[in-house]
Parts: structure tokens; sequence; C-alpha cells
């Protein structure tokens, strides 16, 4: 019967995205309220925790950075189970954002050949029932390299008991399903815990309630665990281990201090340099920042962050050393600085203004800045429309039309956007 799978197919999103160069285990990346069109995921425990590997990502099912790295694939989620021939999969459209987080429906066969697919190297081919069946022409989901490296990311979490495992769980809307999938040796085990009818129990969480059943599979399979025929035989594949910045998870720039190790595909992975940690020339009296080196200062190295993601660490309590201010705006900054990143408004989206309602009268304009920014100035075409500082949204009442936004900080960073505004009388 075809169920609502939760996040139990991410693996195959990072898998894409591993497949593709955009991402590596220890790729940060941002679990932040953003909205996509339309569509504002959340995550499970509705919280945020700001930036994380993709490891934590996957294995904590956070649905924000899913979602986003869903939306840059070349081959998205919707295209991999096309290939691997999901019955009833209806237009990309349909399912929007949301196809990573189990707005498409699979079966529990369906769920385990994907599982199977990662485990013999990223190909596909439809299960053999019966023993000694001619084995049907498989398709590449994603590389061997990919496939591999999903499973020694989703294999870092610590299993209760047992052996390593592979797993993952996924919880569907409304705790209707529960999902605990994964690969341990030879086999690909799924358990799924719900109401035939569809009924929802708070109860129906893959962790709690399928999890447990998961790994007394796996306890009952030790002893062919134990023996050569119960292992399973991974496929050749390339890659490397080097180290990266333990903040940025980039390739150590001259200010990083921590370092680990991740391991690669070699010319696919994303290797950029860290532009996280930056050194500034401080005022070794006052503490200030200053724009150029002197006799007076003294080098000092901060970490620079985008505003969401600071304001983030400051919510959750977690301080880190940012840089202080500085008057006017230095040279070096604008080298290194990141553009803006406009959240609000999205392209393509008509936004529908009400002169009845107040919250619905503005349409805000929000964008994140790099961490050195102080302030954004919004412009519609040539026209001002005001000043905020970095993080903060500008309210707009726009006539209807089209126009061209654009977000400038006070580095020279831009950023732009068309937007569609109507108003409803």
């Amino acid at each position: 019967s075809p169920r609502s799978p939760g996040s139990a197919l991410n693996p195959l999103v990072y898998a894409r995205a591993l497949a593709e160069g955009l991402i590596h285990p220890r790729t940060l990346l941002r679990d932040v309220p953003t909205r996509f069109g339309a569509y504002n995921p959340e995550n499970f425990d509705n919280q945020y925790l700001g930036p994380m590997t993709a490891t934590d990502a996957l294995t904590r099912s956070r649905n924000v950075p899913a979602v986003e790295l869903n939306l840059r694939l070349e081959r998205d989620l919707h295209a991999v189970l096309t290939q691997a021939h999901v019955k009833g999969l209806r237009d990309r459209d349909f399912y929007g954002a949301g196809i990573v987080l189990g707005a498409v429906e699979v079966t529990m066969e369906e769920l385990v050949s994907l599982y199977v697919a990662l485990a013999h190297g990223g190909v596909w081919a439809p299960l053999k029932r019966v023993r000694g069946e001619a084995s049907t022409p498989g398709v590449s989901l994603v590389s061997p390299e990919a496939a591999e490296l999903t499973l020694q990311m989703l294999a870092t979490q610590s299993p209760p008991r047992g052996p390593r495992v592979a797993w993952k769980t996924g919880t569907s809307y409304a705790y209707r399903d529960a999902w605990t999938a994964g690969v341990v040796g030879r086999y690909v085990l799924a358990v799924w815990v719900g109401n035939f009818d569809g009924t929802p129990n708070a109860s129906f969480e893959g962790r709690k309630a399928a999890a447990p059943l998961f790994f007394e599979i796996v306890d009952g399979l030790r002893p062919q665990l134990a023996t050569p025929e119960g292992q399973r035989h991974a496929p050749d594949v390339v890659l490397t281990d080097i180290e990266v910045c333990a903040v940025s998870g980039k390739r150590p720039g001259p200010h990083c201090q921590h370092t680990e190790k991740t391991r690669v595909i070699p010319g696919v992975s994303p290797l950029g340099a860290c532009d996280v940690h930056r050194a500034f020339p401080v005022d070794v009296k006052t503490g200030e920042r200053q724009c150029v080196a002197g006799p007076t200062t003294r080098e000092e190295v901060f970490e620079v962050w985008p505003s969401d993601v600071a304001r983030l660490f400051a919510l959750a309590g977690l301080p880190r050393k940012t840089p202080p201010p500085v008057a006017g705006v230095c040279e070096s900054d604008v080298v290194v600085a990141r553009a803006p990143r406009i959240l609000s408004p999205q392209p393509g989206v008509t936004y529908r203004l009400r002169r009845d309602k107040v919250e619905e009268s503005h349409l805000p304009l929000l964008a994140h800045a790099d961490g050195a920014a102080r302030t954004l100035t919004w412009f519609a075409g040539g026209e001002l429309l005001g000043t905020v500082k970095a993080g903060e949204a500008l309210d707009w009442s726009a006539p209807s039309g089209q126009y061209e936004l654009r977000a400038v900080d006070d580095r020279g960073g831009i950023a732009t956007v068309r937007v569609t505004v109507a108003w409803n009388e």
C-alpha cells in the first residue's frame, strides 16, 4: 500500500547532492527559517539549529537543508523516483518542494529497492522475488562513490546496540506512518508502523516506534552477519580523506585554528576555501576594529557569519567571536564579503495585498547579509525604498505592477529579484 515515507527518502537527495558536487559529508548547511516560494518548511521539533554539517542534517532529519538541496539538483528526487519506476508518481509540480518531506507516496517494496540501490553502488533494478530469477538491467541513480558516502554518513548515527548500520527514520505528516530503513551487512531492512486505514497516532514517530523493531531484526541477524556470506561486498570506489576547517567545512584558510578529516569524491566534491575565519586589525588599547594595520593595532581572527545564522547563534546562547564594527567602509571587506541573499519576496510569485487587513497591506522585504555588513538599502528600479539594519525587514506598500528589487549592503554586495504585486480591492 502506498504510504508517505516522511524523510526516509532523504538519503537519495543527499546522494544526488554528493554525486553532483554540491556537498561533501562535512559541508556546512543552513538549518534556518527559509521560504521557498510560497512554501515554508518547518522541522519536526519546530526548531532551527543554524549551521550544521551535511551528515548531521541528514541523520537528524532537518527539513530546510533537504528541501534546499533538492531544489539545487540537476536530477532531483522526482527524477530519481521516475528512474526507479515508482508507481502512481505524478508530475513534479504536483508535489512542489514538499516531495522531500513525504508528499510523494511509496510502497515499502519501492522504498526497500531504493536502499538496495544505495547498497549496490547506486544502481537500481526491480527486486527479484524468486531465487534464480533472471536479473533485469539496472539504472544508475547516483555514482558508486556517492552511494557509498551516503551509507557512511548514515552509519555515523549511534545504533542502540549491535553492529554498524546505515539507517534512516521517517515520520509522515500528522503521525500517520513511522518508518526505519537501512543497510546492515548484505541485508536491507525496513519497518513500517501505522494503522491500515491511515488513522494518525502521536506515538507513530520513526525513531520511537519503528526503530526499536528495526534493531530487533538486526539483533536476529547477528549470526548471519558474523559469517563472510552475511557481509556486504562494497563496490570499488575512489574516495579520499582530506582536512577541512572544523567550523566551516571548507579547505582550511590561513586563519582556521581547528581542522577535521572528511571523505570526498576526488574531482567532484566542493573544496572552496574557508570564508568564515577572517583576520582584522584591532586597536590594542580600545579594542576597536581598524581598516588598516598600524603601529597601534594587532591582528585578531573573528568568525564572520551571514546575518540569519549569526542571529540563530545568539538566540541559542552560543556566542561567536564576531568582529567589532568599524567606522566607514574598509576596502578589504568589500573584497571578501558575501552578496546578500533575498528571502522575501521570492521570484516568480505574485503577491496580493489587501487594504482591509493591516497585516496584508504591505510586502516585507527581507534579505540576509554578510556578517561584516551593518545595513541593507532597498531599491525598486531607481527608487529608494529605505534602509534597515542587516537581517531586519522593510515593509513596502507598492502599487500593482512588476518590479525589479535590489538589496544593497554597505559593503557593496548586491542581490536582485523580480516580483509582481497585485491589490485585492
